[in-house]
């Protein structure tokens, strides 16, 4: 008898799966670099350090970034050596904005990726609906090291002025995810510029999945996402959002609010978003 149990316990542990350390997963918006900002004391070549180092120091896993030129996203992988990313502009001029995911390279391997525009016309450079801009969502099919899991992470922008638009990328969205990904761990994440009160919010959490800061076990920062720059801003307006589907639990979720002192000494912040920061398990 004591043979027979000694090796159910080892067939047991055998196939029991690697536990892997939660999985630290965010959104920033990076704020595209334009003239404007320099003349207000809040110029790329100020930001981007703090940027990269504040990466870093939440040790992230994977984090969506939107609006980044192609310079922007130079700047941001120097300073992030441990990291990697893919993706494309929303337009093939030299003024297009990424939606690039950043990843660990420690960690994660990166299995497939993809894009598509909010329009309809997705396979093609394109604007939608009553959309302002051009805005596209990049996507990756993610292994992760430790525990051999496979899921999926979709960043999308979303246009910040045609609600139509919002609505239907949402729903183009959805679809896209279940054609790409079907029944498997996925992950939505960006600056939806959709605040919990929309339509496109709740279009999505009304089919499958769940905001983080809704089913977080604990919290951090609990406030909106949008800062301006200013520091006395403070809306309960979020419109960056991580979404999940039934295959993660959140163990917890902030709204990241750190801020740098120029040289001049002046207290500021290093985009016009607050980040978004989740801890998640399969």
């Amino acid at each position: 008898m004591k043979l027979k149990l000694n090796l159910a316990f080892v067939i047991l542990f055998s196939v029991h799966p690697l536990v892997a350390a939660p999985m630290v997963v965010g959104s920033l918006n990076v704020r595209v670099q334009v003239k404007e900002d320099s003349l207000k004391g809040n110029g790329w070549e100020k930001r981007y350090p703090v940027l990269a180092e504040l990466i870093q120091k939440y040790d992230f896993d994977i984090v969506g970034t939107q609006e980044p030129r192609k310079n922007q996203l130079q700047d941001l992988s120097r300073g992030l050596p441990g990291y990697s990313y893919f993706g494309i502009a929303n337009t093939s001029s030299a003024s297009g904005e990424y939606a690039a995911i950043f990843y660990k390279k420690e960690r994660l391997l990166v299995l497939d990726s993809g894009f598509f525009w909010f329009s309809e016309t997705p396979e093609q450079q394109s604007k939608g609906w009553d959309a302002v801009n051009y805005k596209n969502c990049n996507w990756g099919k993610f292994q992760d090291k430790q525990s051999d899991s496979v899921f999926y992470v979709f960043n999308v922008h979303f246009d910040h002025k045609g609600q139509m638009a919002q609505y239907e990328s949402a729903v183009l969205l959805l679809r896209k995810v279940k054609e790409i990904a079907g029944d498997t761990p996925v992950i939505l994440l960006g600056d939806f510029n959709a605040s919990q009160t929309s339509g496109a919010y709740q279009l999505i959490t009304s089919s499958g999945f769940s905001d983080a800061y809704q089913i977080a076990e604990t919290w951090g920062n609990k406030r909106g996402t949008l800062s301006l720059f200013d520091l006395r801003y403070d809306k309960d307006y979020r419109i960056d959002h991580i979404f999940v589907n039934r295959y993660f639990n959140i163990s917890y979720y902030s709204v990241l609010i750190d801020s740098y002192l120029d040289k001049e000494g002046t207290e500021r912040l290093p985009t016009d978003h607050y980040p978004v920061l989740t801890r998640l398990n399969f």
